[in-house]
């Protein structure tokens, strides 16, 4: 080392002394990264860069910036302390700094020392005092050298003591991590086991309603099978009963005239009121041209007899108006009974369409069958059903027709129902202005 390189390290020692600094309060310096951020103090890298450029041709320029020819300076320093290569100045990096420094130091004061002795040895001619301020000197610098030796132990016990804190640091995080990933690991097998069994339990929860649902639905179609059954046995006995009815109608109808000679007979014999049987003449009934006869209603009894020449021909049941019957479309009861008097028939046709009756198509299907004045569905087209027969009184809608709803008292909308059979022989045997009386 040269003597403006010695000069140049004292001034700098001397410096260093002066204002106190260590490099061990320095903060970290490095190359920063999204991961790491350092303070890279610019005076402290300006200090670092005039220590390394001591004893070096290619000097650092003093700029204070951790640039890539300092980065370079200090991966070469740590190489030669055996200290990681990285280029980051970390508490290792300044402890050998810290190091360097006070070698220096001691280098430029004890050459400094002795080059003064030198001096005064030449310029006293006391060479006794020069001899004893070389011992002085000399035991100053081994005390130095002492106190040198003191310190960089302390600062290796430091740093030892450093890396021992990292070292059981470090052991303590990797014990709390391994502690934490087995609490996971606990947590998660008991989550697991949680789940499968909730996984089970809802399997079975499953099949147990789907046994009961197989239960229930099997029980409903026993159910619905022994309504069905009810229903049809039902409909058997209904069937048998309305069978039952029709023969003993028929048998009425059959034994009318035949089982009596004359029609006073046959009113001693039956009950008028309630019976389905009729009665004919037939030798009254051949002589019958439309002139000679009348049409007398029995509201009373709910009969229709012919007359022929005033000779009773026939005598059959049928129904007149209801006194209390509901009109749908105002859900008002009226009174809808056939008026009493003294007609005469005002048109004949065998097939005529009631206003009232029949059926509702929309876009040419059937959506309703009846009573139109119930129907509250869209607008279609009505067709009347047919009224067989039909002999019309007055030019209200009252007349006479056929239907399978002749009963045994009042309940039609005002005309009078009559059997199909009787209807035929009634239309056949009457004309236009055939007198018709209905009393009671």
């Amino acid at each position: 080392m040269n003597y403006k390189k010695v000069l140049l390290a004292t001034t700098l020692i001397l410096t260093y002394s002066n204002a106190q600094i260590s490099f061990l309060d320095f903060s970290n310096i490095c190359e920063k990264t999204e991961s790491v951020e350092c303070t890279n103090n610019p005076k402290e890298i300006k200090i670092i860069q005039k220590l390394l450029n001591i004893g070096k041709k290619n000097k650092l320029k003093l700029s204070g910036e951790y640039d890539t020819a300092t980065k370079n300076a200090i991966i070469a320093f740590q190489k030669e302390n055996n200290l990681p290569a990285t280029g980051f100045v970390g508490m290792q990096t300044k402890i050998a700094l810290e190091q360097k420094f006070r070698e220096l130091k001691y280098k430029a004061t004890h050459k400094n020392e002795t080059k003064v002795a030198k001096n005064n040895e030449k310029a006293s001619p006391e060479k006794k005092i020069v001899k004893q301020d070389k011992k002085d000197n000399k035991k100053a610098l081994a005390l130095k050298a002492k106190k040198e030796k003191e310190a960089k132990l302390a600062l290796e016990k430091k740093r030892k003591s450093i890396q021992l804190k990292k070292e059981i640091a470090k052991r303590k995080a990797l014990k709390e991590k391994l502690k934490k990933e087995k609490q996971l690991a606990i947590l998660e097998r008991k989550k697991k086991l949680a789940l499968k069994k909730k996984k089970e339990e809802e399997k079975k929860r499953k099949a147990l309603a789907k046994k009961r649902a197989e239960e229930a639905k099997k029980l409903a179609l026993l159910k619905k099978k022994k309504a069905q059954e009810a229903k049809k046995l039902a409909l058997l006995e209904k069937k048998k009963k309305k069978a039952l009815a029709k023969k003993k109608k028929e048998k009425e109808i059959a034994s009318s005239s035949s089982s009596t000679k004359s029609f006073e007979e046959f009113r001693r014999a039956v009950n008028l009121r309630k019976s389905y049987r009729v009665y004919k003449d037939y030798s009254l009934l051949k002589k019958a041209n439309g002139k000679n006869t009348t049409v007398k209603i029995s509201v009373k009894d709910q009969r229709i007899n012919l007359l022929v020449n005033g000779k009773v021909a026939l005598c059959a049941p049928c129904t007149t108006g209801s006194k209390h019957k509901l009109e749908p479309n105002t859900g008002v009861y009226r009174d809808k009974r056939t008026p009493y008097g003294t007609f005469k028939i005002m048109e004949k046709i065998a097939t005529k369409r009631s206003n009232i009756f029949g059926e509702i198509y929309v876009n040419g299907k059937v959506v309703y069958k009846g009573d139109r004045r119930k129907y509250s569905g869209p607008k279609g087209k009505f067709v009347g059903h047919p009224l067989k027969n039909w002999m019309r009184l007055t030019s209200g809608g009252i007349g006479l027709h056929a239907s399978k709803y002749v009963k045994r008292y009042p309940g039609s909308n005002g005309c009078v129902r009559l059997p199909k059979d009787v209807s035929q022989i009634i239309f056949s045997k009457v004309s236009k202005g055939t007198k018709v009386v209905v009393s009671n």
